[in-house]
């Protein structure tokens, strides 16, 4: 390998690393609702409402149950104990019958009874009438799933605003960082000027360290810029749930704002929309 082809590879591997990604707004809203932790907490208490909405309608059903009991004694419960000997036979002629010719041999009998014992059972309980218990409780379920479903709403909004609101602080640190490079350019221009006119003794230096002054106050706002856009790209990535990575940016500017007036709805209508007057409402019907 040759020396151009190293120098190329080293090239492109310094701009892999330094390279970040650009996001624009409905990148970061997208992330914000697929990564944020608190809008997967509401979906996991949207699917455990339903579960219990589940376990409620199972109460208009038997509850049955069943189970099982056995024993065995040490000794058995009932014994039965019975001497052998013979016993007469029956021989058809019942001229025989007080004086038998004829004997069987019956052994003796002993036998224990009750040693082991099994039980087994099944119960089913259906209830006639609970005073409409069973069906508030399946109603109050019901709206509960509703109130999740509601406040997972207002946790998606809450997301998506701070999300957005955190997205355009970084554009106005970014228009703030071409005002400040246009007074950069301008006070390296006035320099200049004054430099020139201080070495031509038309002015006194007090007056071209003033320039300097400005231009180094300028220098500790712009390093100061550049640690407030930073972080503020950090925070901006902890609430959509992705990793910083260094050279990292949003698109867009402040020249894609639309005018306040697109915004405007009716107060009647904006009240009734929101999801806090929505759930307020839920909670006076639970009452």
């Amino acid at each position: 390998m040759n020396r151009n082809h190293i120098c190329t590879m080293a090239l492109l591997l310094l701009t892999s690393v330094s390279y970040g990604q650009t996001l624009t707004l409905e990148q970061c809203k997208q992330q914000a609702l697929e990564n944020n932790n608190k809008v997967k907490n509401s979906r996991l208490e949207i699917q455990a409402a339903k579960e219990i909405q589940k376990e409620a309608y199972t109460n208009y059903f038997p509850k049955v149950s069943a189970g099982a009991f056995g024993m065995q004694a040490i000794d058995p419960l009932l014994e039965i104990n019975m001497a052998g000997g013979n016993l007469p036979v029956y021989d058809g002629n019942p001229a025989n019958l007080a004086n038998p010719t004829q004997f069987a041999y019956m052994p003796g009998v002993n036998m224990g009874l009750f040693n082991q014992m099994g039980l087994g059972y099944v119960n089913a309980l259906q209830p006639l009438y609970t005073g409409g218990k069973i069906k508030t409780g399946n109603q109050l379920a019901a709206l509960n799933t509703s109130v999740k479903e509601s406040q997972q709403k207002l946790s998606d909004k809450e997301i998506l605003l701070k999300a957005e609101e955190e997205y355009w602080q970084i554009v106005v640190l970014k228009e703030k960082e071409k005002t400040l490079q246009a007074y950069s350019d301008f006070l390296d221009k006035l320099h200049k000027q004054v430099d020139n006119a201080y070495k031509n003794g038309l002015i006194v230096k007090n007056d071209l360290l003033k320039v300097e002054i400005k231009q180094s106050e300028l220098k500790v706002s712009k390093i100061q810029l550049e640690n407030g856009k930073k972080l503020s790209l950090m925070q901006l990535c902890q609430t959509i749930g992705i990793d910083y990575q260094p050279g990292m940016d949003v698109q867009g500017g402040l020249n894609s704002l639309q005018a306040p007036t697109s915004y405007y709805v009716l107060n009647d209508e904006a009240l009734k929309a929101r999801q806090e007057y929505q759930l307020l409402e839920k909670m006076v019907k639970a009452s």
